[in-house]
Formats: structure tokens, C-alpha cells, sequence
């Protein structure tokens, strides 16, 4: 199926004409402002919204992206989601997989154990700048919530990447450092309840200078 490339606030509509399954989706969110792309605009609040209410069904979806540019327009694609064979473009990241969890049926328990993980493989958070950040959720579809409904959990426990903010929250993570983010969905219906969640990051090139 070709890309559909329409308007973010189109998605109700598109999402009643969305067929097939193993999909992906791409949001590029276009800043004119440097300074206001890295502050406050976290990428999963852009994604979560499509998602929710029905507006496009989450199941159908493997992978799901968005990346903040400097440039005059975003753009949302949508076609069906190939078969990827891991190439060495990962060496670059650091990595952790932390599995596996219970379903989170107490999220601040659930982001805790994410955390403390993150901070075994990352002591110290990256030094200022865009980051590059992949999450893949290898998990049961037939169980539980949809996939999407984690996001915000495992972006909320990256703190030990990202740094935090030292305001009162106790999951405040310096999220909108992040630039550029994948969420893929590997099903595997021998996991029951549980989730393995694997994290990728690395510091990126600034946008300005692309």
C-alpha cells in the first residue's frame, strides 16, 4: 500500500479508511524555532493523541515514528511495515532490555523497575543535546491494553538517559531533548501478561545543522 501522506488533523477520518495490518506510521513535526522544538514537546504527546479515542486503531500498527525537524511543514505517512533484518546502524546506540514485566497494573511500580534498569546501563545521563531514542515493546496482542497505552510509561521512566527536570514530579524526564523516536511492537503470544521492553538511544546530530 503506497504512503498516505495527509494533515495530523485528518486522522479521524483516515482512520476509517485504514485496511491491512502490520502498518507503520511516521510523524514529522515541522518547528520553525530551535529553542521551542527542544522545550516542552515531547514526541509521544504528538503520537498518543492518534491513537486514542479510536481515531486510528493501534493493533494494526508495528511501528510507529516521529521525529521534530526545523523546516515549514509536517507531514504524517502511513503504508505497510516490511520485514527488517537488524543491521549495524545499532552499534551506535547504547543499549538495555529490561524483561520481563507484568502487565503494570501499578504504573509507578512498573515505571520504577524500567528506571532502575535504565540506570544500571546509564549512570549518568547524556550530555545536553538531541537524542535519538528506539523502544520496541515485544509483547502479547490478545491480552491487556493496547500497546500505545504504554508509551507514556516507558518514555516517563528514561530519566537516567535523558536527565530530569528538578521540579516535584517524580517521573519528569528531560524527554523533549528527544528529536527522533520509534516504537515497534513485536508480538509474541508466549509472553502472556508480561512485557520485555529494549531501549536504544545516542546522542544525535543537531537539527540545525542538518
Amino acid at each position: 500500500m503506497p504512503s498516505q501522506r495527509l494533515p495530523a488533523a485528518n486522522s479521524r477520518s483516515l482512520g476509517a479508511r485504514i485496511c491491512g495490518d502490520h502498518l507503520y506510521l511516521k510523524l514529522e513535526i515541522a518547528f520553525s524555532d530551535y529553542h521551542q522544538m527542544l522545550s516542552g514537546n515531547d514526541l509521544e504527546n504528538y503520537l498518543t493523541p492518534l491513537f486514542e479515542c479510536g481515531c486510528l486503531p493501534a493493533h494494526l500498527f508495528r511501528l510507529v515514528i516521529a521525529e521534530k525537524r526545523i523546516t515549514n511543514q509536517s507531514r504524517l505517512s502511513i503504508g505497510v511495515a516490511g520485514e527488517h533484518v537488524p543491521s549495524d546502524e545499532l552499534n551506535a546506540y547504547s543499549h538495555a532490555t529490561v524483561s520481563p514485566l507484568p502487565r503494570p497494573s501499578q504504573e509507578k511500580a512498573w515505571k520504577e523497575a524500567l528506571e532502575d534498569e535504565l540506570k544500571r546501563h546509564c549512570p549518568t545521563p547524556l550530555s545536553d543535546g538531541e537524542i535519538d531514542v528506539r523502544i520496541a515493546l515485544r509483547r502479547s496482542i490478545s491480552q491487556g491494553r493496547s500497546w500505545h497505552c504504554l508509551w507514556k510509561s516507558v518514555g516517563d521512566a528514561m530519566g537516567p538517559v535523558v536527565g530530569a527536570y528538578a521540579r516535584h514530579n517524580r517521573f519528569d524526564p528531560r524527554d523533549d531533548r528527544i528529536t527522533y523516536l520509534s516504537l515497534q511492537l513485536c508480538t509474541d503470544e508466549s509472553l502472556g501478561p508480561s512485557t520485555i521492553v529494549g531501549y536504544w538511544w545516542r546522542l544525535s546530530q543537531p537539527s540545525n545543522v542538518r
